[in-house]
């Protein structure tokens, strides 16, 4: 399901309506959830203890959301499960990355999983693609909008081998930098 958001008054100042993909997944942001939107900012209160700001959001949920668009997966999560529903998108958000409370960025890692080397293959063209399209485009995770800049590949999507049996099952693997700038949005 596909909205957009209404540039408004700011169409003037540059800004500009962006799609924004609902994914249906609502992630709980805690207690304070319903007062302050979501950050990129991720530092703790000293004194409290506490979280004072959110962290950029879960970017394997991001990446979730993006790909249930898509009609050519049997399955995707963070998980797999035994036996996976093929061809199935294992999401894995990877150490790594940077927030300078700007622009924050993160590390992901796909493992595309078919019974077929040549379906692998082809859809991780199609998966390579449509995370290339993720560039510039607002995802909704569990209600609040998240703005996704660049992406960057770290790794092209190839062929690696999954079991001992290659007729099990075929993988494609590939990482990407995701950046979001959530506090660079005008206000």
């Amino acid at each position: 399901m596909s909205d957009s958001v209404d540039a408004g008054a700011g169409a003037d100042a540059g800004i500009v309506a962006v799609p924004i993909v609902d994914s249906g997944w609502n992630v709980d942001f805690g207690p304070i959830a319903d007062t302050v939107p979501p950050d990129t900012g991720s530092s703790v209160d000293s004194a409290a203890e506490e979280p004072t700001e959110f962290s950029f959001a879960n970017l394997s949920e991001v990446v979730i959301a993006w790909f249930l668009q898509v009609d050519w997966l049997g399955d995707l999560g963070i998980d797999m499960p035994n036996p996976p529903t093929l061809p199935y998108l294992l999401v894995t958000q990877i150490p790594g990355g940077t927030d300078n409370r700007v622009t924050a960025r993160g590390l992901v890692s796909l493992d595309l999983f078919a019974n077929d080397l040549g379906v692998a293959i082809t859809l991780g063209r199609r998966m390579h693609a449509r995370m290339l399209a993720l560039r510039n485009q607002v995802v909704a995770v569990g209600g609040w909008p998240v703005p996704i800049g660049e992406i960057k590949t770290l790794q092209l999507p190839g062929y690696s081998p999954y079991s001992d049996d290659p007729l099990l099952m075929h993988r494609v693997v590939a990482s990407y930098e995701v950046r979001s700038d959530w506090d660079a949005q005008p206000l």
